[in-house]
């Protein structure tokens, strides 16, 4: 039997909490009363907000590796792929499954305690108050937050902390951000406080950056251009494929440096090589088969996947393994799949999963549905030199992760 990579205190509170597809109307009353117990070791603790459609994780993961650990740096990063305790990093580390189960215990503890006032957190909120929790226990003197959905719509930009970035722009959770670049680019904005300073990703299109800054100016915003960030010889220690991620590079050293003559605390921009993000172009091998595994479950993201292949691998060489999430809008996705590869296999049977025969529906029939990524990785063609790869949800990814994991 597998190990339960969820604490049981946090699994249960899981179960316990309502499932909110948007964000309730009281968020911007309920989060900060939440987090108002923790204010007092707030006050001594710089926190970072990261906020972007594609990039933010490469771009935290990047960021917290060329700062100094010894100065108490703490990460926050979602999703996970296998287990939650990816999710949190102190000082460099991962945190350990008895360190969140007690962390688990006292917000469980502290939630509480606050039910009689009607706070009741969505599950991302409480994973937040669980990092505050870490952070704080863990000496940390700075955190960096990594936003789930959005800005102004994500409980992140409620903590405060007055430097933070957007790293990209693209279509993706369209029923909480709007259904246009230029409302998706409002929302992520929201991620910086007034009289803040905001950090622009290199990718964004001039079009964004115009609408960032016509919804940062009357707030007092700072812009700055991470496109001028100098990498140097850190443009060739960037741990994580694809050219895209030399924008995220300069995103994080840009905010690195800020950090430094902000805080004091050094930084290292060699040390980005120790960076370390599971599902983005990463490299595993299975029954002797290459794959490439990675999260791109929205047009943009498949777009620069597609990139990546072409100056890689020849289109005939590339066998496709994609699921997507039954809550997503996959079938703008569903176009580009045949740039991806010539053929492949539709996953379900993982979390949130589409079914895999509605996706075949909109493709030809090289490309077949499966029961499960199990069944997916047992039916791929024998003796065959394609590099199979791994697309679409990051429950897919994590779950293909842990099936080469525990497979050997």
């Amino acid at each position: 039997m597998s190990h339960n990579p969820w604490p049981p205190t946090l699994l249960t509170l899981l179960k316990q909490l309502p499932r909110h597809k948007k964000q309730p109307p009281c968020l911007q009353a309920r989060f900060p009363a939440l987090i108002r117990a923790y204010q007092p070791d707030l006050d001594d603790m710089h926190i970072v907000k990261v906020a972007g459609t594609n990039g933010k994780g490469s771009t935290c993961a990047m960021l917290a590796a060329c700062l100094n650990h010894k100065q108490g740096i703490g990460l926050f990063t979602s999703p996970h792929l296998v287990s939650p305790c990816e999710r949190f990093r102190l000082h460099g580390k991962q945190v350990s499954f008895d360190d969140l189960e007690a962390a688990s215990q006292r917000v469980a503890t502290f939630l509480a305690d606050q039910a009689p006032l009607g706070l009741v957190p969505t599950f991302f909120e409480v994973l937040i108050l669980m990092a505050l929790d870490l952070f704080r226990s863990g000496g940390v003197r700075l955190a960096i937050f990594e936003a789930g959905v959005g800005g102004y719509n994500d409980s992140v930009h409620l903590l405060p902390g007055d430097l933070a970035a957007v790293t990209t722009v693209g279509l993706d959770h369209m029923d909480r951000l709007g259904n246009t670049a230029a409302a998706i680019a409002r929302d992520k904005a929201g991620i910086c406080p007034a009289g803040g300073t905001l950090v622009l990703g290199p990718g964004l299109t001039p079009s964004v950056r115009q609408t960032i800054r016509r919804e940062t100016q009357p707030r007092g915003i700072t812009l700055i251009d991470a496109a001028t960030t100098d990498l140097g010889a850190v443009a060739h220690q960037i741990p994580f494929a694809g050219a895209h991620q030399r924008d995220n590079a300069k995103t994080a050293l840009c905010l690195a440096q800020l950090i430094a003559k902000r805080h004091q605390i050094p930084c290292f921009p060699g040390d980005v090589a120790n960076a370390t993000l599971g599902g983005r172009l990463e490299s595993r091998r299975f029954e002797g088969r290459s794959l490439l595994l990675d999260v791109a479950h929205n047009p943009a993201a498949l777009e620069v996947l597609r990139g990546y292949l072409d100056a890689w691998i020849p289109y005939e060489q590339r066998f496709l393994v994609y699921g997507a999430a039954e809550d997503k809008d996959y079938q703008a996705c569903l176009t580009h799949l045949r740039d991806l590869a010539p053929r492949g296999f539709l996953v379900g049977g993982f979390y949130r999963a589409a079914a895999p025969t509605d996706l075949a529906r909109a493709l030809p029939d090289n490309f077949q549905p499966r029961a499960t990524p199990a069944a997916a990785l047992g039916d791929l063609p024998k003796h065959d030199p394609t590099t199979v790869v791994v697309c679409g949800s990051v429950f897919l990814v994590g779950a293909v992760s842990e099936h080469l994991s525990t497979s050997g």
